[in-house]
């Protein structure tokens, strides 16, 4: 897989966590670790997950300080961290709508990109976000780091773009409801 491949892998990852089929991805790491003693797919999937936390934190800016969206958002950001995405996809980025599920998802396809382009890989499998750290090769570990700061700050510029393409205000100055367009 090139770097073309592992971006695509990479943005196609979180879809595949929504209708649950991500799961046969476990098989093919443990067949990975076991022949050749390296999982290049951990630092994907991480990037992916980390990506939708990305995401996550990018609505959080947008929204309303002090309101229950914002907690939503910060709240289901943290999972992120550890390796779930689930809580940032369905509370955060899908919520209102797909726009910052599909930014989060170009976010990981860029921090794919850079983590195989750096051959990022991993010494087992399960491990994503800060853990990952844990099971990184430690030649690779701040490339490991730096596609994860990649994968997480793209979905923020976009989604910020977006939101002021479209014109909706992205601060709570003066009464202005401040929040991601829901009308498209």
């Amino acid at each position: 897989m090139g770097v073309f491949g592992a971006f695509v892998f990479a943005a196609f990852l979180q879809p595949l966590v929504v209708t649950g089929t991500h799961q046969f991805i476990q098989g093919i790491e443990a067949n990975l670790v076991a022949t050749t003693g390296f999982n290049y797919i951990q630092a994907i999937w991480s990037v992916s997950i980390i990506a939708q936390g990305g995401g996550a934190i990018g609505m959080y800016l947008i929204h309303k300080k002090h309101s229950k969206e914002r907690n939503i958002c910060m709240s289901s950001f943290i999972p992120t961290l550890v390796g779930i995405s689930e809580p940032a996809i369905f509370a955060a980025n899908m919520r209102y709508s797909i726009i910052p599920f599909i930014c989060a998802c170009i976010g990981a396809g860029c921090g794919g990109a850079f983590v195989k382009l750096f051959e990022v890989r991993a010494i087992g499998q399960g491990l994503t976000g800060v853990l990952g750290l844990l099971i990184v090769t430690p030649e690779t570990l701040v490339w490991y780091v730096a596609g994860n700061l990649i994968a997480f700050i793209v979905p923020i510029v976009l989604i910020f773009a977006y939101n002021k393409a479209k014109g909706v205000p992205t601060t709570d100055e003066e009464g202005a409801g401040a929040g991601f367009d829901v009308s498209f």
